[in-house]
């Protein structure tokens, strides 16, 4: 007996997975890539500035330092979940009013998916973002301002990549989990 084929997913659907994923997927990587930039800024602080209060004799005063550094890595940490939440309620949204098959399913998948790819592609994007950054700015001469713009480029490239991932994940995952039409029936 063969199995039944199940029908592509119609304009609707297909527009609204594309949709919920680039939306949902960017408000997810901001949320998350303002918290590791914050945790491993502050992380940098709380070293050099332990390193020199211990140098210079006022280790009584590094209370102060972590308390600040840990109260700003509490604040991140509350928008990173803010951001994930939204975006997943957003995709929830999205897929719902789009009459896409198992929504959760779709996000949750559609979120792995997307991160494993952007873990990979985000490496370039750092890796320009070091390359251009000294020549950006600089504390002995004038700013160059070509190397400004290339540190715009890379922000504007680094946000369409990861609307394209995840509009490409979420379709991806909702033309895996469309049911079939036996199942659509009944």
């Amino acid at each position: 007996m063969r199995a039944s084929r199940k029908p592509p997913l119609t304009r609707r659907q297909l527009w609204f997975s594309l949709s919920a994923g680039g939306t949902s997927f960017l408000l997810i990587s901001i949320g998350v890539t303002q918290f590791l930039f914050i945790v491993l800024g502050l992380t940098g602080v709380l070293a050099l500035g332990g390193a020199l209060q211990l140098g210079t004799g006022n280790i009584d005063k590094f209370g102060g330092l972590a308390d600040m550094v840990m109260t700003h890595i509490l604040i991140s940490a509350v928008v990173c979940v803010g951001l994930c939440l939204l975006g997943i309620g957003v995709s929830a949204l999205l897929l719902r009013i789009g009459c896409v098959d198992r929504i959760v399913a779709v996000t949750a998948s559609g979120i792995g998916a997307a991160a494993v790819v952007w873990q990979n592609i985000a490496w370039i994007f750092v890796m320009l973002w070091l390359e251009a950054l000294p020549s950006a700015y600089t504390f002995e001469t004038d700013p160059d301002p070509h190397a400004q713009a290339a540190l715009v480029m890379i922000v504007i490239g680094a946000i369409l990549a990861s609307v394209v991932i995840g509009a490409l994940s979420w379709w991806l995952m909702a033309h895996i989990f469309r049911r079939s039409p036996r199942a659509q029936r009944g």
